[in-house]
């Protein structure tokens, strides 16, 4: 276009600045138009001043794209945290892009610490927290059990009230979340003293004053064997608030053995105890000879060379570590005229050995330089009730009485009417049982003139045969005795006894007959006794029945318990076969399959995935859908079983595998024209 002048007319930049303003006044009116981009979550929507059209600019600022700083105004706590950098928000990395982890504008459902807001800031589990990655506060002991919402209530809660805190907020002072037992009177830093990894009462961490140091006995005690607990349960009283003093006298704790009105040693209990003892050990004591003589207790003869805990032993935890209140206590003193004061009496009353009463004269007989070499006769023998006859009345003490026998104590005498207490059995212990089951009396049954010797004619009967553990029943009452103990008629020395009578098991029947099993029950994890199956009276027909083979491998179900024992158990040579035998049925039946299911071949079929020993061999549990390679789906469902598996060779069997399960294998509709691959013969 040209002007009058000639020259171009320029319309061009008018028009481009024109449409410029025009676009940003419609997008700036569009702006003031604009909707939100959802809904605040229902945490953000209940704060005043966040829910209204115009609150937008409260956290999205017209000059940053950053949402941290409106966050943080209101969220101080993780702000100060980011400062610091301390805790969770002050060690994470990018922990100012908040909307990364805390999204908006997702409605009122919306989480806003979601499981994916642990994930982004490296907590894969949050129930699996470590309080060492962000905190100061490590949780050990029984605080790693702990759920967290135990100590943070709003852990889970999906909405939060405004001003409501979820994790931030709590100090770790122990008195936030337990009561202080001992009311601040120790200070607030619990732990030094209880600590997190043992139970409390133990307080582990706690070491006692200087003033009464616990060293020696007084180390290793529980607190309240000293603090007795409170009527509160599971608190211990301290030495403030109890009646006992800070610093005590040894028998405020102890039981003094030498009280006031004692009759042994007259000690107040508040006299010096370490003038004897110390804190390492009650029983040293320091106490001579002659201190004990002043007593009006002179140690006289092998006394003399005693130690203190021989007479007045070595404590108990009742009596403070001494036994000396019950053996010098305040009711009664003793009597040291009377040896049975301190020393048992093996002569007591009552005790079978010797009729002498405990305040017997001891002196009689014995001295204190020795207890041994007392003066002792027949007749004084005899007059304890204990006769010595025939070869015993000639017999020296010590062949009873020597350091092997001794004489029998109050506590367990000796029983003088069992030949064996003092005499060796040439038996061996073939008669064993004899002394439990006849009184204690196993050798007079047989032997009636025991007492003139034991070698002269015995009397063996049944009721006598029971007693050595071997009772004759059945058809062993018959036997003769020669039959099982050779030799006898005639004198048999002592060493050849135990192989005349040896000590048989009742169940040891091969030890006299012939095992026609040849060990066969005997060997094996679980060997089998003969009268498992057999009895004294016969020794066939046997006794096992069909619950007696439920234990072995071969249990006998449905028609196998109508088989008669020889079906199976045939003469191997001349010994039935019992044991190790082929459970496999093709061991017994005929394999009517040929040897298509084979444990050799590929695919393994057992007999009884199929049949089972109830019912017939034609009444299977087949099922081709689960137990083959080609289920039968549509017009398969309708074939007949003969359709695929054909009879074949001779004499004839129908065969079941393998067979193919592709189409061409059954289906020729090209008249074999097509080979497998698609492609053309």
């Amino acid at each position: 276009m040209r002007s009058s002048l000639g020259g171009k007319v320029r319309y061009g930049k008018p028009i481009v600045a024109a449409l410029s303003a025009a676009l940003v006044i419609s997008l700036f009116v569009r702006g003031l138009d604009r909707t939100s981009p959802g809904p605040l979550s229902a945490t953000h929507a209940a704060v005043d001043g966040l829910s209204d059209a115009s609150s937008c600019s409260r956290c999205h600022s017209e000059t940053s794209d950053s949402l941290a700083a409106a966050c943080q105004e209101c969220h101080e706590e993780i702000a100060e945290q980011l400062t610091t950098h301390n805790g969770l928000h002050g060690k994470i990395e990018h922990a100012s892009e908040c909307e990364s982890c805390h999204s908006e504008h997702h409605g009122s459902d919306f989480v806003l610490t979601s499981e994916t807001s642990f994930t982004r800031a490296g907590v894969a589990d949050r129930n699996a927290f470590d309080h060492a990655i962000a905190t100061t506060w490590t949780l050990t002991g029984a605080h790693t059990r702990l759920d967290c919402e135990t100590c943070h209530e709003n852990a889970t809660k999906q909405v939060l009230a405004q001003d409501e805190k979820r994790f931030v907020g709590l100090t770790q002072t122990c008195t936030q979340c337990h009561e202080d037992r001992h009311e601040g009177r120790f200070g607030a830093d619990c732990q030094s003293c209880h600590g997190q990894e043992k139970p409390f009462a133990t307080a582990p961490g706690f070491e006692h004053p200087d003033r009464f140091p616990l060293t020696n006995g007084h180390s290793g005690h529980a607190c309240a064997k000293c603090h007795e607990t409170t009527p509160e349960p599971n608190t211990i009283a301290t030495p403030q608030n109890s009646a006992m003093p800070l610093v005590r006298a040894c028998a405020e704790c102890h039981q003094n053995a030498h009280a006031d009105g004692g009759t042994a040693m007259r000690i107040a209990d508040t006299s010096d105890c370490s003038r004897c003892h110390d804190t390492a050990h009650f029983t040293g004591a320091t106490f001579d000879v002659a201190a004990h003589a002043r007593i009006g207790v002179r140690l006289e003869g092998a006394h003399e060379n005693l130690a203190c805990a021989s007479c007045h032993g070595e404590g108990t935890a009742a009596t403070g570590g001494s036994t000396l209140a019950s053996t010098l206590g305040s009711t009664a003193r003793r009597d040291m005229q009377s040896c049975s004061t301190c020393h048992i009496d093996p002569h007591a009353t009552g005790n079978g050995v010797m009729a002498i009463a405990d305040a017997g004269d001891c002196k009689r007989c014995h001295e204190t330089s020795t207890f041994h070499g007392a003066t002792y006769d027949a007749k004084a023998h005899a007059a304890i009730g204990v006769d010595l006859l025939g070869k015993h009345a000639t017999a020296a003490c010590t062949k009873c009485h020597d350091a092997a026998h001794g004489i029998a104590d109050s506590s367990s005498p000796r029983n003088l009417s069992e030949c064996a207490t003092c005499h060796a059995t040439p038996h061996g212990d073939a008669f064993a049982a004899a002394s439990a089951t006849s009184g204690g009396t196993s050798c007079k049954p047989c032997h009636e003139s025991i007492d003139d010797g034991w070698r002269l004619p015995v009397r063996m009967t049944a009721a006598n045969h029971g007693l050595t553990g071997f009772d004759l029943k059945g058809k062993h009452v018959a036997v003769a005795c020669d039959r099982c103990h050779e030799g006898l008629g005639h004198t048999i020395v002592t060493a050849d006894f135990a192989h005349r009578f040896p000590g048989r098991e009742q169940k040891d029947c091969t030890a006299c007959h012939e095992d026609p099993h040849a060990g066969e029950f005997a060997r094996g994890p679980k060997p089998r006794a003969c009268v498992e199956c057999h009895d004294e009276d016969h020794f066939q027909p046997v006794d096992f029945g069909i619950e007696d083979h439920a234990s072995t491998a071969m249990p006998l179900d449905g028609a196998h318990a109508a088989v008669s024992c020889n079906s199976c158990h045939q003469r191997d040579g001349k010994k039935l076969a019992f044991r190790g035998l082929d459970t496999a049925c093709a061991s017994c039946h005929e394999d009517v399959h040929r040897g298509q299911f084979q444990a050799s071949k590929a695919g393994v079929t057992t007999c009884t995935k199929c049949h089972s020993t109830s019912g017939t061999f034609d009444d299977v549990r087949f099922d081709h859908q689960r137990d083959t390679r080609f289920p039968l789906d549509g017009s398969h469902q309708k074939v007949a079983c003969a359709a695929c598996h054909k009879p074949e060779g001779f004499p004839p069997f129908v065969r079941y595998k393998p067979l193919p399960v592709d189409c061409a294998g059954c289906h020729t509709p090209n008249g074999k024209k097509y080979v497998p691959g698609g492609r053309q013969r």
